[in-house]
């Protein structure tokens, strides 16, 4: 008898491209590094819009490469990703986020929720979450490349007591980033087939953080970019 075989598919669902004022990722030249970096497929999430994702998508000449259109909406405390998105996401409240995403069929996750702000606060622990955001989010960033490795624990063992789906992101701001970690799937057909998966928690997360100086360089390194960038007054249509 044959042995089924078994097809493993893996994503980097946490990338950002040069729509984010602080990162310096081309999106046509994402495409070409995830496939060098043998992904199956990236999740565009730059800051507060989808024109990362919606022009990495315009490019993607690869039928072995599936893009996916999110962003990474700032609230208060809290960073949330919108997955599979067609629109750009108005609300800048918790449950605002959530419904808008859900109107598109599309899933959140919060992202990073132990990360500390880099300089300003770099001792801040956010060990404790409202109930209510724990119970609306999707799913939960368990293991983020720009996060050491006791916060992303910290994250794990929330997902974990909440019975959440874990998710895996690199956060990546430039090239070498680009899937450092993944979410590894289990034959993937479709983009409704992925997001069962997901959210039945069907799916493991694989890869290494930065250790802590190759975490700081890199925030550091996205902040100065990122203000480079706002001083010499380049709008995002340019690119």
């Amino acid at each position: 008898m044959r042995e089924k075989r078994t097809f493993w598919t893996n994503f980097d669902f946490h990338v950002h491209t040069w729509y984010s004022f602080d990162s310096a990722i081309d999106p046509k030249k994402a495409i070409k590094v995830a496939r060098k970096k043998g992904l199956k497929g990236i999740a565009i999430t730059d800051h507060n819009t989808i024109k990362g994702g919606v022009s990495t998508t315009k490019q993607n000449r690869q039928k072995d490469l599936f893009v996916i259109t999110g962003s990474e909406i700032k609230i208060d405390q809290y960073e949330i990703i919108g997955l599979f998105l067609s629109r750009e996401i108005k609300s800048r409240d918790f449950l605002g986020v959530i419904e808008e995403v859900r109107a598109q069929g599309g899933i959140s996750i919060l992202a990073h929720p132990f990360r500390s702000k880099i300089l300003s606060s770099f001792f801040e622990r956010r060990e404790s979450l409202p109930s209510y955001v724990l119970e609306q989010i999707d799913a939960v960033e368990v293991l983020n490349a720009r996060v050491n490795k006791n916060r992303n624990n910290m994250a794990l063992a929330l997902a974990t007591r909440v019975k959440k789906p874990m998710l895996a992101g690199s956060d990546a701001h430039f090239y070498r980033e680009i899937g450092s970690v993944q979410t590894v799937f289990n034959n993937i057909s479709s983009e409704e087939d992925m997001i069962n998966i997901i959210l039945k928690r069907k799916m493991r997360v694989s890869g290494a953080t930065f250790n802590f100086f190759g975490n700081l360089h890199y925030h550091l390194l996205s902040a100065f970019y990122g203000k480079v960038r706002k001083l010499s007054g380049v709008p995002l249509s340019e690119h």
